[in-house]
């Protein structure tokens, strides 16, 4: 703790810190810039941006041109109008926000989020004579920038993209992208909740936040259950009030352009920041634990791939003299495979995934909780069958979206296979690798996927779900992890993937639908059937990305260490 004599005053800390970031980001200018290929990628990257800009300012003018529904066709003539199933989506949205906000409240009882950067980041900070509170306040406003690092990307897609896919306005898009900054600050509270937890003072946090998570489920299941048929008209009454919960409703309020709404987020996020100030007065002793520890491992994951045991973790620990908070030593969660049987060859590797997927900190647990979550999506998707086609279109269209749009903009990790000797030491082809590495990592979200189009088939009474729906996304994440690997192959570096390596995705993947479509009615007219256009789509996406895992074979094999370098950068 800095003595109050010692703390300069705030305009010209304020002024420092500012100084510091500023040569931070200029330092990492200048090491992109360094890289020719990198800079013409973002350079790029940004064309591409920019170039689009007046692209959808012409589609808004044109949608907003049509006539309404009740004189002509909808701004969707080609399908149905979403409007009415935006503002059913928004009934959910209060409950929704209230698990998140009861899963943020759980996790933070375990780790703070305004952690040093590095090491020398912290010894400077706690050591110099700039204001504690000003610091932990600047690391928070840190925090909640690199949680909307896609302030850019946010403002593109409120202000360009949403108001031409749903004719919305501007202005709206304006306010949409305000209130969810407003709502993103709220992670402020982050703090508060942890060094509340550290130090046994108040009600325990995670018990508030399960009783949100609750709450939360409770409104969507009246809400759910309000919006079917035959209901019974308890559900009715308490529709309005699972609708108005707060600060979901407030978000809902802001997206129609209701101030009231925006006041009370601004409220809100000016809460969680003075909270935050009052009792960062003396956190220095936990945060720089927890930086501390964020650190090492940070820097284990770079060397080592992000996969590590607990017993690598605490290893990894006690040599750096850092002792993991509340954790006894535990047998490991899976026993060693001495005596059993283990595939040869490149399925080895399958194994190996397998294995290390029980091993992590958290073992199944996570990946158990996303097959639960498809399980409960599907029994809803199902549901909403029986009202209609576009009532099953309400949730399935937006889910595959966001699946989609996230591997497209997830950075793609092969280091830590990359930098092991025995992964080149394999009788096994470095196509016949990548493939089963791929075909591991698409089970990692197929199965759930399949999982929750057999519910929605068992519930919905259809099996076109399974039949149909199976395939088709088994086929879609191999030729997007296809597509992934052979973008790692171009540009490795994590920070790019998430920049011009997911505007070559997107690309990509608008090139790899043409061929795919064409196969699609070949295959119908030769078959006479959808079943044969189904199959020649499905052979037609398995063969893109079997052709991109050649492609990236060829560009990695002999050359693993310097993507793997390259890959940090």
């Amino acid at each position: 703790m800095i003595a109050a004599d010692r703390t300069i005053a705030l305009g010209p800390a304020l002024r420092t810190l500012l100084y510091l970031d500023a040569h931070i980001l200029l330092n990492r200018m200048r090491t992109a810039a360094r890289n020719p290929l990198r800079l013409i990628l973002w350079l790029l990257f940004l064309l591409v941006i920019v170039s689009s800009l007046q692209a959808r300012t012409m589609m808004n003018d044109a949608i907003r041109s049509r006539p309404g529904p009740v004189s002509g066709p909808g701004p969707f003539p080609m399908f149905f109008d979403p409007m009415p199933w935006l503002r059913v989506a928004a009934t959910f949205l209060p409950g929704v926000v209230l698990v998140a906000f009861g899963v943020f409240a759980i996790a933070s009882c375990r780790q703070p989020l305004p952690a040093f950067r590095s090491a020398a980041d912290a010894r400077f900070l706690c050591g110099s004579a700039l204001p504690p509170r000003l610091v932990v306040l600047w690391l928070v406003v840190r925090v909640i920038l690199s949680l909307s690092w896609r302030i850019p990307l946010m403002l593109y897609f409120f202000i360009v993209i949403l108001p031409a896919t749903l004719g919305v306005s501007g202005s709206s898009g304006v306010g949409a992208l305000f209130a969810l900054l407003l709502l993103t600050t709220t992670a402020a509270l982050n703090l508060p909740i942890f060094i509340s937890r550290q130090r046994r003072f108040g009600p325990n946090p995670a018990l508030v936040g399960w009783l949100l998570v609750l709450t939360g489920l409770a409104s969507v299941l009246v809400v759910f259950v309000a919006l079917t048929p035959g209901a019974p008209s308890l559900f009715f009454t308490l529709h309005s009030l699972a609708t108005s919960l707060p600060p979901g409703s407030w978000l809902v309020a802001a997206f129609t352009g209701d101030g009231l709404g925006l006041i009370g987020l601004a409220a809100l996020a000016a809460g969680s920041l003075t909270l935050t100030w009052l009792v960062a007065g003396d956190v220095y002793p936990e945060l720089w634990a927890a930086s501390a520890r964020v650190i090492v491992l940070r820097r284990a994951m770079r060397r080592r791939g992000p996969f590590m045991t607990r017993g690598d973790q605490r290893r990894l620990l006690s040599e750096a003299g850092i002792a993991e908070p509340g954790r006894h030593q535990r047998p490991m969660a899976a026993a060693s495979s001495r005596g059993r049987w283990v595939p040869f060859g490149a399925w080895t590797i399958l194994w190996k995934e397998w294995l290390t997927t029980r091993r992590v900190a958290g073992g199944l647990r996570m990946p158990a909780i996303v097959l639960v979550l498809a399980v409960i999506l599907g029994a809803g998707i199902g549901a909403m069958t029986r009202s209609g086609v576009q009532a099953a279109a309400f949730l399935l269209g937006p889910l595959a979206y966001a699946a989609v749009f996230f591997s497209l903009f997830t950075a793609y990790r092969l280091s830590g296979d990359l930098r092991k000797p025995i992964w080149w030491l394999s009788a096994s082809s470095l196509r016949t690798r990548l493939a089963v590495l791929l075909i591991a990592r698409s089970l990692r979200i197929a199965i759930p996927i399949t999982a929750g189009l057999l519910t929605a088939s068992l519930v919905g009474g259809s099996v076109a779900f399974v039949y149909v729906g199976a395939p088709i996304a088994v086929a879609a994440l191999w030729a997007i992890n296809g597509m992934g690997v052979a973008t790692y192959a171009i540009i490795p570096g994590s920070s790019d993937m998430r920049g011009p390596g997911g505007c070559l995705r997107v690309v990509a993947l608008f090139i790899m639908v043409i061929p795919i479509g064409i196969a699609a009615i070949v295959g119908g007219i030769a078959a006479q059937s959808g079943v044969g256009s189904l199959v020649a789509a499905l052979v037609t996406a398995l063969a893109e990305g079997w052709l991109l895992i050649v492609f990236a074979a060829s560009q990695l094999d002999g050359n693993g260490l310097a993507f793997a370098q390259a890959e940090r950068r």
